[in-house]
C-alpha cells in the first residue's frame, strides 16, 4: 500500500491501520470493538478505515485485471445450449 500513497500518520503506524480494516472486515466486528483491541477512539478508527479503503480501491483498480483471454469462450459454455446464446454475440 506504500506504493499507492498510503504512509504512517503522526498516531498510527500504517501496519496497525491495515490490521484494524482487515479485522473489521474479516471478523465482521464493530468500530467500537476495534476502539477497545487497539486502544483507539471512534474517529481515529473510522477515518483510518476509510484511508485504507481508499488506497485498497486504488490497489485493485490498477491490480486487478481480466486474464487475456478473456475474449475466448471456454468450450463448456459454447457447447452447451443453456448458456451459450447468452454468451454468443
Amino acid at each position: 500500500l506504500r506504493s499507492y500513497g498510503m504512509c504512517s500518520s503522526k498516531g498510527v503506524q500504517l501496519e496497525e491501520a491495515v490490521c484494524m480494516f482487515f479485522m473489521t472486515l474479516g471478523h465482521g466486528v464493530g468500530n467500537r470493538m476495534i476502539q477497545e483491541r487497539f486502544q483507539r477512539s471512534g474517529e481515529t478508527v473510522s477515518r483510518q478505515f476509510g484511508i485504507v479503503l481508499q488506497k485498497m480501491i486504488n490497489l485493485a483498480l490498477q491490480e486487478i485485471r481480466p486474464p487475456d483471454n478473456y475474449d475466448k469462450v471456454p468450450l463448456y459454455i459454447r457447447s452447451n445450449p443453456k448458456y451459450w446464446p447468452y454468451f454468443k454475440d
